[in-house]
């Protein structure tokens, strides 16, 4: 294939040519190559149809929608802008290319290690699949970036959050249990009623990766739960209704 045979060279000659060189003799071999294969000799690939593969092939091994969908901005866009045949972009192609994606999105070092992650199982699945023959992003390590632990609500906070959805039982019981379960929202809005037991104050959510875990929350929101007309549990049958 024509991105494997530039590839195996430029492994070859990586220490005998300088940069410049290297890229000329790229080029070079790029134009050779493709011209080769516009006459018949040597099939070539179709650059977009390599993105599609990559995302139906983390579609079956569980990827979610949403991820996907991330994953495919992602790639569009470095499929876009990286001046080169993605096959053939080197690792010093990338770190320039990284380097401009921060600076034109301004965005923090957390978005950027995200991108360089997509990269990163993006061409790994290229050299498992003997697209290209070793992986430029080998080389391209974790970008690091500040932790900093986020401070928790204090209790005036949470009474003005509490008030400011009084007038709601529903949204007081989203409050709660929110603050007393630590759900994330996403989770909350796939909640059903059948996931919630009032006895053991516990509902069975679906996070991140489609896992499954089982959370507690307090008396003061299962107290909000039952007051819901919509959601009394000592009324209703159980049923399948989403808050």
């Amino acid at each position: 294939m024509n991105a494997e045979t530039i590839n195996r060279i430029k492994v070859r000659m990586e220490n005998e040519l300088s940069p410049s060189q290297m890229k000329n003799l790229e080029n070079v071999l790029t134009e050779i190559l493709y011209e080769t294969s516009a006459n018949g000799a040597l099939p070539r690939r179709s650059k977009k149809n390599l993105v599609k593969q990559f995302l139906t092939a983390k579609r079956i091994e569980g990827c979610s929608k949403r991820t996907e969908e991330y994953y495919n901005s992602v790639l569009a866009f470095y499929e876009k802008n990286i001046g080169c045949d993605i096959c053939l972009a080197d690792t010093n192609k990338i770190r320039e290319y990284l380097t401009d994606y921060q600076k034109i999105n301004k965005c923090s070092n957390v978005t950027l290690d995200t991108v360089r992650r997509i990269l990163s199982s993006f061409y790994k699945w290229l050299e498992e699949e003997d697209f290209i023959l070793k992986s430029p992003m080998k080389r391209i390590h974790r970008i690091k970036a500040p932790i900093v632990i986020k401070p928790a609500f204090s209790d005036e906070q949470i009474e003005t959050i509490r008030k400011s959805a009084s007038k709601s039982k529903r949204n007081i019981a989203i409050v709660d249990i929110l603050l007393s379960s630590g759900i994330r929202v996403s989770e909350l809005v796939r909640l059903n009623r059948s996931s919630i037991n009032l006895n053991t104050r516990t509902c069975t959510v679906f996070g991140k990766g489609a896992k499954q875990r089982v959370t507690y929350f307090d008396v003061r929101t299962k107290i909000e739960l039952v007051s819901m007309p919509v959601i009394n549990f000592l009324i209703l049958p159980v049923s399948d209704f989403r808050f």
